[in-house]
């Protein structure tokens, strides 16, 4: 786990948020192989397409890729960025209390979207925290790890979104929980990096087509 969070600290802060994260959702595949195989779940056929959809858009990404890491993005918009979370927030906690009720795997899901919201709120956290550490290194050292407010952020996502896994996983199956948790977690990225940290398509007009493929897909 260790490993696998200093690699994509690494790849987080070197290239956009929403290359990255699509690219990571692609282990919604073997959390299904996994759920399947060892806790006798059944996959419905449309779960199936739904993952073998997330699957092909990632791979659609590497391809739209050919150009290489675009350059870095203009500096965000301060305003855009916390309106953009607060609704991500407030759809996070609605949600939830719109599909309560209902069977254990309505309420799962509820939960999966809202887990899926907040997750994907913080790759772009973390983007905007490594990046704000790396310009600030040479000037603070090592104190820059407490002079950055997306830490704070980050943490106030990512807690929450940690607890409320572990609810959604106790009520429904996993099978239903993970591909919404992956799937919503690699859009937000996607929509956060696009409309908030200005990451741009591919200068070619055929690989900016891919990509969309690929997001739709996602």
């Amino acid at each position: 786990t260790l490993i696998g969070a200093a690699f994509y600290a690494v790849a987080i802060a070197m290239a956009p948020v929403s290359i990255v994260q699509p690219i990571v959702g692609a282990g919604v595949a073997l959390l299904a192989y996994l759920a399947i195989k060892n806790l006798g779940e059944k996959p419905r056929r449309q779960d199936l397409v739904a993952i073998g959809m997330s699957i092909l858009g990632v791979i659609l990404i590497g391809i739209s890729l050919m150009e290489g890491i675009p350059e870095k993005a203009p500096p965000y918009n301060a305003a855009v960025l916390w309106l953009f979370s607060g609704i991500v927030v407030f759809l996070a906690v609605i949600v939830p209390l719109l599909m309560r009720g209902g069977s254990g795997n309505r309420v799962a899901a509820g939960l999966g979207i809202c887990v899926g919201l907040l997750y994907g709120l913080t790759a772009i956290f973390a983007r905007l925290l490594l990046v704000d550490w790396t310009n600030q290194w040479h000037t603070k050292g090592i104190l820059v790890i407490f002079s950055s407010v997306f830490l704070l952020a980050w943490a106030a996502v990512t807690v929450p979104a940690v607890i409320v896994l572990q609810a959604a996983l106790q009520r429904g199956m996993a099978i239903i929980v993970m591909p919404l948790v992956a799937g919503l977690s690699q859009i937000i990225p996607i929509a956060g990096g696009m409309l908030v940290l200005g990451e741009k398509f591919p200068t070619s007009a055929a690989l900016t087509v891919v990509r969309i493929i690929a997001f739709c897909l996602i």
